[in-house]
């Protein structure tokens, strides 16, 4: 069954209206509305569909859209974004710049050389539709979930990224961890060393909420 997302606004009454339609995912079981992400001034939004299907209808692949509140019509701004490997929950985490014109997409199983790293993919929009910006950033060990959580500045040039696992000799078993991102108008510039903790299973940087100040 599709998924319907309603969006709604408080008034100083503390009830809710309504603003526009609904919007109405685009394949049966997608989690149309998984994510959401909101500009500063709500009239865009970001909508992630992890499990939604590619153009051909024939693979799932995740994918996000974006919607403009125009008159009070939730009009889709540029084309849908979709992602690139099967099953990669493209989409399960975004994040929008304060403008609505950045936006951050995780894809907690994507795949990097063989291995379900996870990645992070950065868009711009421009020229009217949404363009890559920068490179992929990736996870660094096989199901990492790395993108499990983003946060992104308002202004759009850092960018927090938590995994919710993590494998290796040298931590605890799951422990996670958060890598911070500036972006430099070309690449995405890891800052300063990553965020642990230790304990194991602890799924350290399966939620954030970085206070990212501008200053990048």
């Amino acid at each position: 069954m599709k998924t319907l997302l309603f969006i709604l606004i408080p008034l100083l009454s503390f009830s809710q209206v309504q603003i526009g339609d609904n919007l109405i995912g685009n394949s049966d079981e997608g989690r149309f509305g998984a994510s959401v992400s909101i500009s500063s001034d709500g009239n865009i939004l970001a909508i992630g569909e992890p499990y939604g299907l590619n153009e051909n209808k024939s693979e799932i692949v995740g994918l996000v859209q974006v919607f403009e509140n125009i008159s009070n019509n939730w009009i889709q701004k540029g084309s849908t974004i979709f992602g690139k490997d099967r099953f990669s929950d493209f989409g399960g985490r975004i994040s929008l710049s304060s403008d609505g014109n950045i936006l951050v997409i995780g894809a907690i199983r994507g795949e990097v050389n063989g291995l379900r790293t996870g990645l992070v993919r950065i868009y711009e929009f421009k020229n009217n539709n949404w363009i890559q910006l920068g490179q992929d950033i990736n996870g660094e060990m096989h199901e990492d979930f790395f993108g499990r959580s983003v946060d992104l500045s308002s202004n759009g040039n850092v960018l927090a990224i938590g995994s919710g696992k993590h494998h290796s000799s040298s931590d605890a078993e799951g422990t996670g961890y958060v890598k911070v991102y500036s972006y430099d108008g070309s690449n995405w510039n890891l800052i300063g060393s990553d965020f642990k903790d230790e304990s194991s299973n602890v799924v350290f940087g399966n939620q954030i909420s970085y206070h990212l100040m501008d200053l990048y």
